[in-house]
């Protein structure tokens, strides 16, 4: 299953590679079964998010958020990176 997510996260990575502001990087804590996308605003520093990837009993795959929320289906890198942009770019007067 840890495959299947690292497919699906760098999948994400790889849209954020569009994205000239934005890095991304897939992490694998040594010893664990965790693995996750870290998405960092270069523009601000501080703006930052951790982005699963849960695989439901049923089959469905989602990104998820650090704190376990949907973001939305693995088969929609572009719609799910574009949720994540909004939350770490800030807002402009």
């Amino acid at each position: 299953m840890r495959d299947e997510r690292r497919e699906h996260l760098t999948t994400l990575l790889n849209e954020f590679e569009t994205r000239p502001i934005f890095r991304a990087r897939v992490v694998e804590p040594y010893g664990t079964d965790f693995i996750y996308l870290r998405v960092v605003n270069q523009d601000a520093g501080v703006l930052a998010e951790d982005i699963g990837c849960r695989i439901e009993e049923d089959g469905r795959h989602w990104f998820t958020w650090s704190w376990g929320d949907i973001i939305g289906p693995v088969g929609d890198p572009e719609g799910a990176a574009d949720k994540i942009q909004r939350v770490i770019t800030p807002e402009r007067p």
